[in-house]
């Protein structure tokens, strides 16, 4: 054979044929160099077999009859089919990475739409409630929980509540500091949406301001309360770690606290507990 003229035709018939590097590369689908190796095993046959990089891509035969051009035309139409069929092999496993790929990705996002916060959680948010007997609370709410598997779930919550009494005369400032426990059970509304039904009871330091008496005693104007109730809790997937909840309270005042306003008219601050509350729970 014509060593010389079979790499000029290799190179020729190689011009228009582009094999991209493995899938699984750093930068797939960026062009490979290959390598073709001739043998002659035998006086009567030729091998031209395709290489990249120590890795064996198949063999060609090749006829050795007719001249020596001959021989090496045929040499570079066996090198120019062999790298085809390797294109086709790098495209279609490329196409197979890729679908793989897209299905387990499907598959997660799907497990990620249906994963509920499981294990130890905290949360923060806000809270507003209307007293019946008494006026309006705000404040920010910090809680730290255990969410069980399938849907149970407990949580101790520290609440900080400013308002005002505004049945008193005056409307004398009134802050609600609490600590409680809360204990509910998720259902799985879609895939990434539950709804909480809870109970929680909580006790309470009161403060109100500027009235002359709290629990008949006279310049008083600390003391205690405590109240109990259910909740209903939208939750909203956000993240893989994450929910956003939002719902109603509806509970009552254990223990309402007797003041006397600056008119000098007895009021029972408590009475039904009306509130809304949002809070975002991270899973860490």
């Amino acid at each position: 054979m014509d060593a010389q003229l079979a790499r000029r035709l290799i190179r020729i018939e190689l011009g228009d044929i582009e094999v991209p590097s493995r899938p699984t590369d750093k930068y797939p689908g960026a062009a490979s160099t290959v390598f073709f190796r001739v043998l002659a095993p035998s006086h009567d046959r030729l091998h031209v077999e395709l290489w990249d990089r120590g890795d064996f891509y198949g063999a060609r035969g090749v006829s050795v009859t007719g001249s020596a051009q001959l021989r090496s035309r045929r040499i570079a139409l066996g090198a120019a089919e062999l790298a085809r069929r390797l294109r086709q092999r790098r495209i279609a496993d490329a196409h197979r990475i890729r679908k793989e790929q897209r299905l387990a990705d499907a598959a997660e996002a799907e497990r990620l739409r249906e994963q509920r916060l499981r294990g130890v959680t905290v949360s923060a948010g806000a809270r507003g409630a209307y007293l019946s007997d008494a006026g309006p609370l705000a404040g920010p709410v910090l809680s730290a929980g255990y969410h069980f598997d399938r849907g149970p779930r407990v949580a101790l919550h520290l609440g900080a509540y400013a308002g005002a009494a505004s049945v008193a005369a005056e409307s004398p400032a009134m802050r609600w500091i609490e600590v409680g426990l809360r204990a509910g059970h998720g259902f799985r509304l879609g895939p990434s949406t539950d709804l909480v039904l809870g109970a929680e009871a909580a006790a309470a330091a009161v403060r109100v301001h500027s009235v002359p008496k709290v629990d008949d005693v006279a310049g008083q104007s600390d003391t205690w309360s405590a109240r109990a109730g259910a909740q209903l809790r939208l939750e909203q997937r956000l993240g893989s770690r994450a929910f956003l909840g939002v719902g109603p309270d509806l509970g009552a005042v254990l223990r309402p606290v007797p003041i006397r306003d600056a008119a000098d008219e007895g009021h029972s601050l408590g009475g039904l507990w009306l509130g809304l509350g949002v809070e975002l729970a991270l899973s860490p």
